[in-house]
């Protein structure tokens, strides 16, 4: 057991992640570093290829079979999450952190009814020893709570008969079948539509409101993190590259990478087309030296080829890795 502060919900310290492929490991994670309080939503922004899914699928140990884990500590409520064992390890995913995947049809299996499979999450998830028949109320006090119409039709169906939106509030019921203490959405509106999108992050602020749950959001959607985090961690190239409070963020940002997100965004006011951020991720198997930004960065001088920045902290709850900030 680690000694933490009582309020720390989720601590990541140092945490290296590679992939072995055909070409070589790559080195996606490089020491990424990441914490989130009890009661706190935290968002995590950056682009496809960053880091973001595996860093959230290495909290929950559910990396695919190439991944591995290098370096690095993992922290739930002071325990280590690295070292837990199997027994510890489904109590920690049935009981107290649940994920939402960005993919509902992925996530659901196309050949059960949705009755059968969340009733198996809720017996998987609590326990449960009662008849099928006795879990259906339960079911159905789920769905109303995503605000799905006609439960007992939803019930009966299969995935492939619904829509994506539907598909994912089942996810979302599912994820939160037992009492949870923390809730990582891991892009939950990408494969869905403008309207139907607003309408899942309405629900999901909602749920999380009124179960007083702690939140990282992973999300493209700049505006949807505006609107529903207290802080925000930016992610280049599996490494964190500022963290600040939500407003803070988006008035000032500081890191070129995060300025030229949020110049990409676009803007009901017009004003034309933004160039972006120039380049792409970078190759995994050989990353650049140095800071693994500075082939992109219009800002970059001889030490961002040759040393990687350390986060600093700039002001109160500001903090970013980036040379043009060091007094080095």
């Amino acid at each position: 057991m680690r000694v933490s502060l009582s309020e720390r919900l989720l601590e990541i310290e140092g945490l290296y992640v590679g992939y072995r492929t055909y070409r070589g490991t790559s080195k996606v994670l490089d020491g990424v570093q990441l914490s989130i309080d009890v009661g706190e939503k935290v968002g995590l922004i950056g682009e496809s290829g960053c880091g973001k899914t595996t860093t959230m699928k290495a909290v929950l140990r559910i990396l695919p079979a190439n991944a591995s884990i290098q370096n690095g500590e993992i922290y739930f409520r002071g325990k280590e999450i690295l070292k837990m064992g199997k027994s510890e390890l489904n109590e920690l995913r049935r009981m107290y952190v649940a994920m939402i995947f960005q993919d509902p049809t992925a996530a659901l299996n196309p050949v059960f009814k949705v009755e059968t499979q969340l009733v198996d999450v809720i017996k998987s998830s609590s326990g449960e020893s009662e008849k099928t028949e006795g879990l259906k109320d339960k079911c159905i006090r789920l769905l109303k709570e995503v605000a799905l119409s006609d439960p007992e039709r939803v019930l009966d169906s299969y995935p492939f008969q619904l829509s994506g939106g539907m598909r994912q509030r089942i996810c979302i019921a599912m994820a939160l079948a037992t009492s949870k203490h923390l809730l990582i959405a891991d892009e939950p509106t990408t494969n869905l539509d403008v309207t139907i999108q607003d309408q899942v992050m309405a629900l999901i602020k909602d749920i999380v409101e009124n179960r007083k749950l702690s939140v990282i959001l992973i999300s493209h959607a700049l505006g949807a993190v505006r609107g529903f985090v207290d802080r925000v961690y930016t992610m280049y190239a599996g490494e964190i590259v500022e963290v600040a409070e939500t407003d803070k963020l988006f008035l000032d940002p500081l890191h070129p990478y995060t300025k030229g997100l949020l110049e990409s965004t676009p803007r009901l006011t017009g004003g034309g087309f933004s160039e972006g951020v120039g380049g792409r991720v970078p190759d995994y198997i050989n990353p650049p030296l140095g800071c693994r930004f500075h082939p992109r960065c219009n800002y970059s001088f001889s030490i961002c080829k040759e040393e990687k920045p350390p986060l600093l902290d700039i002001e109160e709850n500001h903090s970013v890795a980036c040379w043009l900030y060091s007094k080095k």
